[in-house]
């Protein structure tokens, strides 16, 4: 997927697979795009066990590999205290950080 360094080839080079040759494939530039290309019997997806474990366990989406590999990609929520905030941008921060407190 577009946007992530470790994709694949870091995936079968962390579970000794390294030596499998990748294909022809799709390449998305989002995370919900592939899981749906996924769900839809279009090819097999790589993605984060947050994002995927609700998705996994109502059967949308088959996890075929057990094997889990850490990460160390992160997002980060970035924004400035010296301007104007939009009040969705505001409410969205909020409930952002209300989860991470939650979870």
């Amino acid at each position: 997927m577009i946007g992530y360094q470790e994709g694949w080839g870091y995936w079968l080079k962390q579970t000794k697979h390294s030596d499998l040759e990748l294909g022809q494939s799709y390449q998305f530039d989002t995370l919900v795009t592939a899981l749906e290309m996924a769900a839809l019997g279009e090819g097999v997806a790589l993605g984060r066990t947050s994002l995927v474990e609700n998705a996994i366990k109502s059967g949308q989406l088959v996890a075929p590999l057990e094997q889990r590999v850490p990460t160390e990609e992160a997002f980060y929520l970035v924004y400035s205290n010296n301007s104007l905030e939009h009040p969705h941008a505001v409410a969205f921060r909020n409930w952002i950080l209300n989860e991470i407190h939650e979870g």
